[in-house]
Protein backbone atom coordinates (compact mmCIF):
# COMPACT_ATOMS: atom_id res chain seq x y z
CA UNK A 1 0.00 0.00 0.00
CA UNK A 2 1.20 3.52 -0.79
CA UNK A 3 2.23 5.96 1.89
CA UNK A 4 -1.04 7.13 3.41
CA UNK A 5 0.44 10.58 4.09
CA UNK A 6 1.29 11.29 0.46
CA UNK A 7 0.00 14.74 -0.54
CA UNK A 8 -3.31 14.51 -2.43
CA UNK A 9 -3.27 10.77 -1.91
CA UNK A 10 -5.54 8.47 0.04
CA UNK A 11 -5.27 10.25 3.42
CA UNK A 12 -6.04 13.69 2.02
CA UNK A 13 -8.94 12.31 -0.01
CA UNK A 14 -10.33 10.55 3.07
CA UNK A 15 -10.01 13.76 5.08
CA UNK A 16 -11.80 15.73 2.39
CA UNK A 17 -14.54 13.10 2.06
CA UNK A 18 -15.24 13.24 5.79
CA UNK A 19 -15.25 17.05 5.81
CA UNK A 20 -17.69 17.19 2.90
CA UNK A 21 -19.88 14.60 4.61
CA UNK A 22 -20.10 16.82 7.72
CA UNK A 23 -20.96 19.87 5.62
CA UNK A 24 -23.72 17.97 3.86
CA UNK A 25 -25.08 16.62 7.15
CA UNK A 26 -25.23 20.11 8.64
CA UNK A 27 -27.20 21.23 5.58
CA UNK A 28 -29.65 18.34 5.92
CA UNK A 29 -28.22 16.26 3.09
CA UNK A 30 -27.17 12.62 3.05
CA UNK A 31 -23.68 12.03 1.62
CA UNK A 32 -24.70 8.51 0.57
CA UNK A 33 -27.06 10.07 -1.98
CA UNK A 34 -24.13 11.56 -3.96
CA UNK A 35 -23.79 9.11 -6.84
CA UNK A 36 -23.09 11.38 -9.81
CA UNK A 37 -20.38 13.88 -10.70
CA UNK A 38 -20.00 16.51 -13.40
CA UNK A 39 -16.66 18.18 -14.16
CA UNK A 40 -17.54 21.63 -15.44
CA UNK A 41 -14.95 22.74 -17.95
CA UNK A 42 -15.29 25.85 -20.11
CA UNK A 43 -18.21 24.35 -22.02
CA UNK A 44 -20.29 23.69 -18.91
CA UNK A 45 -19.37 26.61 -16.70
CA UNK A 46 -22.97 27.67 -16.05
CA UNK A 47 -24.42 24.19 -15.55
CA UNK A 48 -24.66 24.50 -11.76
CA UNK A 49 -26.57 27.77 -12.05
CA UNK A 50 -28.97 26.55 -14.70
CA UNK A 51 -29.58 22.99 -13.56
CA UNK A 52 -28.71 22.87 -9.85
CA UNK A 53 -29.84 26.34 -8.69
CA UNK A 54 -26.36 27.24 -7.49
CA UNK A 55 -27.47 30.83 -6.94
CA UNK A 56 -29.51 29.45 -4.01
CA UNK A 57 -26.44 27.91 -2.36
CA UNK A 58 -26.80 27.55 1.41
CA UNK A 59 -30.49 28.40 1.34
CA UNK A 60 -32.65 25.66 2.92
CA UNK A 61 -33.77 24.34 -0.48
CA UNK A 62 -30.50 25.03 -2.27
CA UNK A 63 -27.22 23.17 -2.76
CA UNK A 64 -23.99 23.61 -0.82
CA UNK A 65 -21.08 25.42 -2.42
CA UNK A 66 -17.65 24.52 -1.10
CA UNK A 67 -14.61 26.43 -2.41
CA UNK A 68 -11.58 24.22 -3.01
CA UNK A 69 -9.63 26.40 -0.59
CA UNK A 70 -12.06 25.59 2.21
CA UNK A 71 -10.97 21.96 2.04
CA UNK A 72 -7.33 22.69 1.24
CA UNK A 73 -7.22 24.84 4.36
CA UNK A 74 -7.59 21.68 6.42
CA UNK A 75 -4.33 20.42 4.91
CA UNK A 76 -2.12 23.42 5.57
CA UNK A 77 -0.24 21.60 8.27
CA UNK A 78 1.14 19.50 5.44
CA UNK A 79 2.11 22.49 3.35
CA UNK A 80 -0.63 22.62 0.72
CA UNK A 81 -0.35 25.77 -1.34
CA UNK A 82 -3.66 27.58 -1.47
CA UNK A 83 -5.27 28.52 -4.77
CA UNK A 84 -4.74 31.83 -6.44
CA UNK A 85 -6.85 33.33 -9.19
CA UNK A 86 -8.07 30.67 -11.58
CA UNK A 87 -8.56 30.56 -15.32
CA UNK A 88 -11.58 32.62 -16.47
CA UNK A 89 -14.61 30.32 -16.63
CA UNK A 90 -13.33 28.04 -13.87
CA UNK A 91 -14.98 28.82 -10.53
CA UNK A 92 -12.89 26.46 -8.32
CA UNK A 93 -15.62 25.11 -6.08
CA UNK A 94 -17.77 22.05 -5.47
CA UNK A 95 -21.53 22.47 -5.78
CA UNK A 96 -23.46 19.54 -4.32
CA UNK A 97 -27.21 19.26 -4.47
CA UNK A 98 -30.20 17.87 -6.35
CA UNK A 99 -30.51 18.11 -10.11
CA UNK A 100 -33.43 20.05 -11.53
CA UNK A 101 -36.08 17.59 -12.68
CA UNK A 102 -35.00 15.00 -10.12
CA UNK A 103 -37.49 13.40 -7.74
CA UNK A 104 -35.51 10.48 -6.29
CA UNK A 105 -33.45 12.37 -3.70
CA UNK A 106 -30.16 11.79 -5.52
CA UNK A 107 -27.43 14.42 -5.31
CA UNK A 108 -24.91 15.57 -7.90
CA UNK A 109 -21.38 16.77 -7.18
CA UNK A 110 -20.44 19.45 -9.70
CA UNK A 111 -16.75 20.29 -9.83
CA UNK A 112 -16.93 23.87 -11.06
CA UNK A 113 -13.57 24.45 -12.69
CA UNK A 114 -10.25 22.67 -12.74
CA UNK A 115 -6.72 23.11 -11.54
CA UNK A 116 -4.79 22.47 -14.73
CA UNK A 117 -1.28 20.99 -14.80
CA UNK A 118 -0.13 23.99 -16.86
CA UNK A 119 -0.80 26.12 -13.76
CA UNK A 120 2.08 24.34 -12.06
CA UNK A 121 0.21 21.69 -10.08
CA UNK A 122 0.56 17.93 -10.40
CA UNK A 123 -1.99 15.81 -12.21
CA UNK A 124 -2.53 14.09 -8.87
CA UNK A 125 -3.74 17.40 -7.46
CA UNK A 126 -5.66 18.17 -10.66
CA UNK A 127 -7.64 14.94 -10.22
CA UNK A 128 -8.00 15.13 -6.44
CA UNK A 129 -11.77 15.69 -6.44
CA UNK A 130 -12.26 12.56 -8.50
CA UNK A 131 -10.55 10.60 -5.73
CA UNK A 132 -12.81 12.24 -3.15
CA UNK A 133 -15.85 11.35 -5.26
CA UNK A 134 -14.53 7.79 -5.59
CA UNK A 135 -14.50 7.40 -1.80
CA UNK A 136 -18.06 8.75 -1.73
CA UNK A 137 -19.18 5.99 -4.10
CA UNK A 138 -19.91 8.12 -7.18
CA UNK A 139 -20.74 5.90 -10.17
CA UNK A 140 -21.66 8.33 -12.98
CA UNK A 141 -19.18 10.86 -14.38
CA UNK A 142 -19.75 13.45 -17.11
CA UNK A 143 -16.90 15.77 -18.05
CA UNK A 144 -16.48 18.61 -20.52
CA UNK A 145 -13.82 20.72 -22.14
CA UNK A 146 -13.41 23.50 -24.67
CA UNK A 147 -11.08 22.57 -27.50
CA UNK A 148 -9.69 23.52 -30.87
CA UNK A 149 -10.65 21.75 -34.09
CA UNK A 150 -7.94 19.57 -35.64
CA UNK A 151 -10.10 18.31 -38.53
CA UNK A 152 -11.83 21.38 -40.04
CA UNK A 153 -13.18 19.40 -42.97
CA UNK A 154 -15.34 17.30 -40.66
CA UNK A 155 -15.95 19.50 -37.60
CA UNK A 156 -17.28 23.03 -37.56
CA UNK A 157 -16.96 25.80 -34.98
CA UNK A 158 -19.32 25.32 -32.00
CA UNK A 159 -19.70 21.60 -32.75
CA UNK A 160 -20.29 19.32 -29.77
CA UNK A 161 -18.14 16.18 -29.89
CA UNK A 162 -18.50 13.10 -27.72
CA UNK A 163 -15.07 11.66 -27.00
CA UNK A 164 -14.69 7.99 -27.96
CA UNK A 165 -10.88 7.93 -27.88
CA UNK A 166 -7.92 10.09 -26.95
CA UNK A 167 -4.24 10.75 -27.51
CA UNK A 168 -2.25 12.30 -24.63
CA UNK A 169 1.01 14.19 -25.15
CA UNK A 170 1.17 15.78 -21.69
CA UNK A 171 3.83 13.41 -20.36
CA UNK A 172 2.33 13.57 -16.87
CA UNK A 173 0.21 10.46 -16.25
CA UNK A 174 -1.53 10.96 -12.86
CA UNK A 175 -0.95 7.28 -11.99
CA UNK A 176 2.84 7.71 -11.92
CA UNK A 177 4.22 7.27 -8.41
CA UNK A 178 3.20 5.07 -5.52
CA UNK A 179 -0.03 3.18 -6.07
CA UNK A 180 -2.68 2.68 -3.40
CA UNK A 181 -4.61 -0.50 -4.20
CA UNK A 182 -7.70 0.97 -2.54
CA UNK A 183 -7.85 3.46 -5.41
CA UNK A 184 -7.20 0.87 -8.11
CA UNK A 185 -4.66 -1.65 -9.46
CA UNK A 186 -1.01 -0.87 -10.14
CA UNK A 187 -1.44 -1.70 -13.82
CA UNK A 188 -4.99 -0.77 -14.91
CA UNK A 189 -6.23 -1.76 -18.35
CA UNK A 190 -7.66 0.72 -20.83
CA UNK A 191 -10.05 -1.60 -22.59
CA UNK A 192 -13.05 0.64 -21.93
CA UNK A 193 -11.64 4.15 -21.67
CA UNK A 194 -14.92 5.67 -22.86
CA UNK A 195 -17.58 3.00 -22.18
CA UNK A 196 -19.68 2.29 -25.23
CA UNK A 197 -22.89 1.79 -23.23
CA UNK A 198 -22.67 5.28 -21.74
CA UNK A 199 -21.78 6.78 -25.12
CA UNK A 200 -24.81 5.10 -26.67
CA UNK A 201 -27.04 6.74 -24.06
CA UNK A 202 -25.53 10.16 -24.79
CA UNK A 203 -25.97 9.72 -28.55
CA UNK A 204 -29.55 8.50 -28.25
CA UNK A 205 -30.60 11.37 -26.01
CA UNK A 206 -28.88 13.93 -28.23
CA UNK A 207 -30.84 12.64 -31.20
CA UNK A 208 -34.10 12.72 -29.24
CA UNK A 209 -33.40 16.30 -28.15
CA UNK A 210 -32.47 17.44 -31.64
CA UNK A 211 -28.91 18.28 -30.55
CA UNK A 212 -26.24 17.78 -33.21
CA UNK A 213 -23.53 15.54 -31.76
CA UNK A 214 -20.30 14.44 -33.39
CA UNK A 215 -18.04 11.69 -32.06
CA UNK A 216 -14.28 11.49 -32.24
CA UNK A 217 -10.81 11.72 -30.74
CA UNK A 218 -9.59 14.27 -28.19
CA UNK A 219 -5.88 15.09 -28.29
CA UNK A 220 -4.35 16.56 -25.16
CA UNK A 221 -1.26 18.76 -25.14
CA UNK A 222 0.30 20.28 -22.05
CA UNK A 223 -0.19 23.97 -22.91
CA UNK A 224 -0.62 26.67 -21.77
CA UNK A 225 0.21 28.09 -25.20
CA UNK A 226 -2.16 27.41 -28.05
CA UNK A 227 -0.88 25.20 -30.85
CA UNK A 228 1.28 26.46 -33.70
CA UNK A 229 0.44 25.60 -37.28
CA UNK A 230 3.31 23.10 -37.18
CA UNK A 231 1.78 21.47 -34.10
CA UNK A 232 -1.55 21.14 -35.87
CA UNK A 233 0.00 19.58 -38.98
CA UNK A 234 1.82 17.01 -36.84
CA UNK A 235 -1.14 16.17 -34.61
CA UNK A 236 -3.53 15.97 -37.54
CA UNK A 237 -1.19 13.48 -39.24
CA UNK A 238 -0.99 11.31 -36.13
CA UNK A 239 -4.76 11.30 -35.68
CA UNK A 240 -5.37 10.41 -39.32
CA UNK A 241 -2.88 7.55 -39.08
CA UNK A 242 -4.61 6.23 -35.96
CA UNK A 243 -8.03 6.37 -37.62
CA UNK A 244 -6.66 4.63 -40.72
CA UNK A 245 -5.28 1.80 -38.60
CA UNK A 246 -8.59 1.60 -36.74
CA UNK A 247 -10.42 1.15 -40.02
CA UNK A 248 -8.00 -1.62 -41.02
CA UNK A 249 -8.65 -3.37 -37.69
CA UNK A 250 -12.43 -2.96 -38.13
CA UNK A 251 -12.69 -0.92 -34.94
CA UNK A 252 -16.24 0.49 -35.10
CA UNK A 253 -15.13 3.86 -33.69
CA UNK A 254 -12.99 4.68 -36.71
CA UNK A 255 -15.14 3.68 -39.67
CA UNK A 256 -16.43 7.17 -40.50
CA UNK A 257 -14.68 10.43 -41.33
CA UNK A 258 -11.85 11.43 -39.01
CA UNK A 259 -12.95 13.89 -36.30
CA UNK A 260 -10.66 15.30 -33.63
CA UNK A 261 -10.22 18.21 -31.25
CA UNK A 262 -7.20 19.36 -29.27
CA UNK A 263 -7.10 20.77 -25.74
CA UNK A 264 -5.30 20.80 -22.40
CA UNK A 265 -7.49 18.76 -20.03
CA UNK A 266 -9.83 15.77 -19.60
CA UNK A 267 -7.54 12.85 -20.52
CA UNK A 268 -5.77 12.77 -17.15
CA UNK A 269 -9.17 12.89 -15.43
CA UNK A 270 -10.49 9.99 -17.45
CA UNK A 271 -7.33 7.99 -16.72
CA UNK A 272 -7.99 8.36 -12.98
CA UNK A 273 -11.68 7.56 -13.44
CA UNK A 274 -10.86 4.37 -15.31
CA UNK A 275 -8.33 3.42 -12.64
CA UNK A 276 -11.03 3.97 -10.00
CA UNK A 277 -13.50 1.83 -11.95
CA UNK A 278 -11.15 -1.15 -11.46
CA UNK A 279 -10.80 -0.73 -7.69
CA UNK A 280 -11.95 -3.70 -5.63
CA UNK A 281 -12.56 -1.71 -2.44
CA UNK A 282 -13.94 1.55 -3.84
CA UNK A 283 -15.18 0.86 -7.38
CA UNK A 284 -16.43 4.07 -9.00
CA UNK A 285 -17.22 5.78 -12.29
CA UNK A 286 -18.62 2.73 -14.04
CA UNK A 287 -20.54 5.09 -16.33
CA UNK A 288 -18.55 7.97 -17.78
CA UNK A 289 -18.57 10.22 -20.81
CA UNK A 290 -16.70 13.34 -21.89
CA UNK A 291 -17.99 16.09 -24.18
CA UNK A 292 -15.67 18.39 -26.12
CA UNK A 293 -16.95 21.78 -27.30
CA UNK A 294 -15.18 22.76 -30.53
CA UNK A 295 -14.80 26.47 -29.81
CA UNK A 296 -12.26 27.42 -32.49
CA UNK A 297 -10.08 26.17 -35.34
CA UNK A 298 -6.73 25.09 -33.87
CA UNK A 299 -3.98 27.56 -34.91
CA UNK A 300 -6.71 29.30 -36.95
CA UNK A 301 -6.44 26.59 -39.62
CA UNK A 302 -9.98 26.45 -40.99
CA UNK A 303 -11.51 24.39 -43.79
CA UNK A 304 -9.96 26.73 -46.38
CA UNK A 305 -6.56 26.97 -44.73
CA UNK A 306 -5.14 29.65 -42.46
CA UNK A 307 -7.65 32.27 -41.36
CA UNK A 308 -5.56 35.42 -41.76
CA UNK A 309 -5.80 38.51 -39.61
CA UNK A 310 -7.12 36.69 -36.51
CA UNK A 311 -5.26 35.74 -33.34
CA UNK A 312 -6.78 33.23 -30.93
CA UNK A 313 -7.46 34.43 -27.38
CA UNK A 314 -9.09 32.75 -24.40
CA UNK A 315 -11.94 35.28 -24.54
CA UNK A 316 -12.87 33.88 -27.96
CA UNK A 317 -12.94 30.35 -26.55
CA UNK A 318 -15.14 31.42 -23.64
CA UNK A 319 -17.54 33.28 -25.94
CA UNK A 320 -17.94 30.28 -28.23
CA UNK A 321 -18.49 27.94 -25.28
CA UNK A 322 -21.22 30.25 -24.00
CA UNK A 323 -23.01 29.98 -27.34
CA UNK A 324 -23.55 26.22 -26.94
CA UNK A 325 -24.04 26.03 -23.18
CA UNK A 326 -27.80 25.52 -23.44
CA UNK A 327 -27.43 22.47 -25.70
CA UNK A 328 -24.72 20.84 -23.60
CA UNK A 329 -26.53 21.65 -20.35
CA UNK A 330 -29.78 20.05 -21.49
CA UNK A 331 -27.91 17.02 -22.74
CA UNK A 332 -25.94 16.49 -19.53
CA UNK A 333 -29.07 16.88 -17.42
CA UNK A 334 -30.85 14.30 -19.56
CA UNK A 335 -27.95 11.85 -19.41
CA UNK A 336 -27.69 12.07 -15.62
CA UNK A 337 -31.41 11.42 -15.21
CA UNK A 338 -31.27 8.55 -17.71
CA UNK A 339 -28.32 6.89 -15.94
CA UNK A 340 -30.30 6.78 -12.71
CA UNK A 341 -32.75 4.41 -14.39
CA UNK A 342 -30.00 1.79 -14.58
CA UNK A 343 -30.04 1.40 -10.79
CA UNK A 344 -33.70 2.21 -10.14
Amino acid sequence: MANGNERFGYSDASRAEREIGLILRDHGMDRSKVKQMVVLGSGLGDFADGYMDAEKAWQPSGPVKIPFNQIYGKFNGGGVEMLGEGVPGHDRSLIIGPLNGSTDGSLVMAQSGREHPYEGVSTRRSTFWLRVAQLMGVQDLIGSNAAGILTPQTLKKNALMLMHSDMDFGGDNPLIGQNNEDFGPRFPHRADSYPVETRDIVKRLAEEMGIALDEGTYVRVSGPNYESTEDVYRLRHLVEEMWYQGRVENDPRFQKFTKATVGMSSTFENMVAQHASQSERYPAFQNRAYLSVATNYAAMLGPDGLIKGEVLKHAHVKQSADEVKNHIGRLVQGVLLELRKKVA
